[in-house]
């Protein structure tokens, strides 16, 4: 926690007072991703027409794409 206070550039306790812990952390984190990767989904599924199309529509949004925002990072 006082590694991401640093890196935050603020007081470890300021960092406390919104995260209880690394799972708090993690979960604001974890929660918008999650929320544009089922509208990403969404908005595709409208114009799918069969259960394949679906499928690769999902796989894309929750496999593929975060894959490559992960082979993209500097600590891949």
């Amino acid at each position: 926690m006082n590694d991401l206070a640093v890196e935050a550039k603020i007081a470890r306790q300021t960092f406390y007072n919104s995260f209880y812990n690394k799972d708090d952390v993690l979960r604001a984190m974890i929660s918008p991703a999650t929320e544009r990767t089922l509208a990403a989904i969404e908005t595709e599924l409208r114009g799918a027409t069969d259960l394949g199309e679906k499928i690769y529509i999902a796989l894309k949004n929750i496999v593929a794409k975060p894959c490559a925002v992960m082979r993209a990072s500097p600590h891949f």
